[in-house]
């Protein structure tokens, strides 16, 4: 019997609930934080700053001032203060990056700043007699070392905490910081000695005063060598992300990175000479950021929008390096290129909009809104979910759409119904000129029976020879084929469930669709036989499970992963991930398989 291996890599962070980023792009967590010297785009008493996800940190000499933001929180200041420190340390930032900053805000271009250097490092110099203190950024944490030189005492190191509600010490030692929103943590330190090329471990825990103030003890060490205490500020576990939220990530042949998603924070970093560097208008705005191989610097980062609602789904990028961004928009001006034909904007009208980059991101190699309508007709609502590329560079678009103008091509399937209230399925194919190869209307979506859930195509992947595939979640009426694993949802009176679709390559045809079982399908890839693997949440225990299923039992509906044959008349494996009981539900969001053929 065939195996495979099943490898679950996440991040959990807490806040009131628990949420998992699953790692498809390991490279990001290793991206430096970006200091800034400021140049005026901070306040003058901070001759340093770092803005990343939903956080700013403000540097100046005795500490750092932390904006932690939030849409829905709103925004909490947190001050980390350097007790009895000098007063004169030198603030010294190293590690020159490659990036430039550029603060265009606002409508006089004086006031604009440009080319804000970028670093890695930032170094408070002689803090303490014979200590230094060293701000860098990894990943999800702000870290921040402590350099005890030979001789110098660690007991001088004091620091102080304004802004919190509480402070208290955690069982596993960890500082956890109590804000009206939420927790920060303070990572129980790590400490070394560097001895030649290795690192010889020194216990240090914290020691929590009853006047708030927050010391080190260490163990025994060599004090005529150099001491390191590590502690990191885990902002991960607090941060509201509605202020910059990552919808995509995918990387190109040379092994660059792209992300892709939306933020209302106009201090967002963008790139010198890129697409678009700045959006009045827009709220939020798209950004696309690709980072190098290594993930240590940008190489370009654009914002992506029109003067209005900008939000994108998926992002894919082809051998070239080109990114293409997908999503929707209710903006009339979205930047097109070579477009395809469309409808107008009516309202209270949704655009799906399919992107393509260039490489270096400052310009588009063609750009398109789909759906509208007429002024007295509506224009209904088209959003794109998911794009997927081919090895010609072919990108290959889902999602759905309600629009009387939606556009499809001769000969391709077409479902027929047009703006009758319902959600159809799409199927695009776009040409590297932008022109459409195909574009059908796959299916009717919406459900029969009563409930709620999603109801919409979220996933595609292309085989190589061209099949589109894509999975999504889908009432009774989505259209199945003869010889199909299960033509019906199953259960009783479901309201939709997980379906596996593919299309010729010409988009004339269904090769085959089936329905797995009830709930949602999210993502979708295939491996080396063209065999199915579909990722969601099933909403019942009566989805179906194999016999070498990793977890047969649930109480409660819980992540799935589910493999259809490459001709979709077999449930080859499906299993259940995530909770066993009624304590909690669990969802997967993506996967890959590797060229070892193991499912992430």
């Amino acid at each position: 019997m065939r195996t495979r291996d099943l490898s679950l890599a996440c991040l959990c962070l807490a806040f009131n609930q628990t949420v998992c980023l699953f790692a498809a792009a390991p490279q990001i967590t290793r991206l430096p934080l970006n200091i800034e010297k400021n140049r005026g785009q901070a306040a003058s008493v901070y001759p340093f700053a770092a803005r990343t996800n939903g956080m700013e940190a403000l540097f100046r000499a005795g500490g750092v001032d932390l904006l932690l933001m939030g849409r829905k929180r709103g925004n909490e200041v947190l001050q980390l203060r350097l007790a009895k420190s000098n007063a004169n340390v030198k603030l010294k930032a190293t590690d020159l990056l490659p990036g430039r900053t550029n603060y265009l805000v606002g409508a006089d271009p004086s006031k604009w700043i440009h080319a804000v250097p970028n670093f890695a490092r930032l170094r408070f110099e002689q803090v303490y007699p014979g200590i230094d203190l060293v701000f860098y950024g990894n990943g999800g944490e702000l870290e921040h070392d402590f350099e005890v030189r030979p001789g110098a005492n660690v007991s001088n190191i004091e620091m102080q905490i304004k802004g919190a509600e509480s402070l208290d010490l955690a069982t596993s030692g960890d500082l956890q910081i109590h804000l009206h929103s939420g927790v920060l943590v303070l990572r129980r330190p790590v400490a070394y000695q560097p001895i030649d090329s290795a690192k010889k471990t020194v216990q240090a825990e914290f020691k929590l005063g009853r006047d708030g103030s927050i010391r080190f003890a260490v163990g025994q060490f060599d004090r005529s060598r150099t001491l390191v205490i590590d502690p990191s500020l885990a902002y991960g576990t607090y941060l509201d992300t509605n202020t910059a939220e990552a919808a995509g990530v995918a990387t190109d042949d040379a092994g660059d990175t792209f992300v892709a998603g939306y933020t209302f924070d106009t201090s967002y970093p963008v790139t010198k000479g890129a697409l678009q560097t700045n959006c009045p208008g827009c709220s939020p705005i798209v950004f696309v950021t690709k980072l190098n191989s290594t993930g240590t610097a940008q190489a370009y980062s654009t914002f992506l929008g029109g003067s209005g609602y900008n939000q994108p789904f998926g992002l894919t990028a082809d051998a070239k390096g080109d990114a293409i961004v997908v999503g929707y928009t209710t903006a009339s001006d979205f930047p097109v290129k070579n477009p395809v034909g469309s409808g107008t904007v009516g309202v209270g009208t949704d655009l799906a909009f399919v992107a393509s980059l260039n490489p270096e991101g400052d310009a588009l190699n063609y750009a398109s809104v789909l759906g509208g309508g007429t002024q007295t007709s509506g224009g209904g609502t088209t959003q794109a979910f998911a794009a997927a590329v081919d090895s010609a560079g072919n990108a290959y678009v889902t999602g759905i759409t309600s629009a009387p103008a939606f556009p499809t091509t001769k000969g391709a399937l077409n479902y027929g119904k047009k703006f009758t209230g319902e959600f159809i399925a799409f199927v695009s194919k776009f040409l590297p000129n932008g022109k459409l190869g195909y574009s059908t209307e796959v299916g009717e979506l919406d459900p029969q029976n009563g409930g709620g859930g999603l109801i919409a195509t979220t996933g595609i992947v292309v085989d190589k020879q061209g099949s589109a595939y894509i999975t999504g979640s889908g009432g009774s009426l989505w259209p199945t084929t003869t010889g199909a694993y299960r033509r019906t949802i199953g259960g009783t009176a479901p309201y939709a469930g997980v379906f596996v679709t593919k299309l010729s390559p010409q988009g004339s045809a269904l090769d085959y669709s089936t329905f797995i079982g009830p709930g949602e399908g999210t993502a979708i890839a295939l491996d080396e036989q063209a065999n199915a693997f579909v990722t969601g949440i099933a909403y019942s225990n009566t989805y179906p499970v194999t016999a070498n299923a990793f977890s047969t039992n649930t109480e409660n509906c819980c992540g799935v992963v589910s493999e259809i044959s490459g001709d979709g008349s077999k449930l080859l494996y499906s299993t259940f991930i995530g909770p066993q009981n009624s304590s909690g539900t669990a969802s997967i969001a993506a996967l890959t398989i590797d060229p070892g053929q193991n499912i992430w």
